[in-house]
């Protein structure tokens, strides 16, 4: 090879490099587009239903502890994981019950059974005053619900 083909050789080296990259991209994007469309074909999957996402408690005292209780119901035909809990703030507590019980995380929602993230809301605890915002993020194993997110507001006077 001579010099003046080099640069030619190594371009072409890139390209094929370039274009590999490309296609092994695609077929992974490919690959997970069809693993999305079997969860939601098939039927055999937990399937997290809620009827509320959003609550507001209005005016509250700074002293006063507010709570909600979100209701969740596996209508799927697996068990539903709750893996994880997160609130927004240390203000801000949430917790699952099963059965008015309350569970450790991970626990499992049997098919066709409901349970309950409670939400209870310290605006002492930052000095939390006015409009106050917070979120209870749920992670589970729902193909098509991996998390939901519950926002909560009130007023603290």
């Amino acid at each position: 090879m001579t010099s003046k083909n080099f640069p030619l050789f190594i371009t072409i080296i890139l390209l094929l490099v370039a274009t590999g990259g490309v296609i092994i991209k695609y077929h992974e994007s490919l690959s997970r587009t069809v693993k999305q469309e079997q969860a939601q074909t098939s039927e055999e999957k937990p399937i997290l239903s809620w009827k509320e996402t959003d609550f507001d408690w209005g005016k509250i005292p700074q002293n006063k502890i507010a709570e909600h209780s979100f209701v969740i119901k596996n209508t799927g035909s697996l068990p539903l994981e709750i893996s994880k809990i997160r609130t927004s703030c240390a203000c801000t507590t949430a917790e699952l019950l099963l059965d008015n019980q309350t569970k450790v995380l991970p626990s499992s929602i049997p098919p066709n059974s409901g349970a309950v993230i409670k939400v209870l809301f310290d605006p002492e605890k930052m000095n939390s005053h006015g409009d106050t915002k917070r979120a209870v993020r749920v992670e589970t194993n729902d193909p098509l619900t991996p998390f939901l997110i519950f926002n909560l507001q009130a007023y603290v006077e």
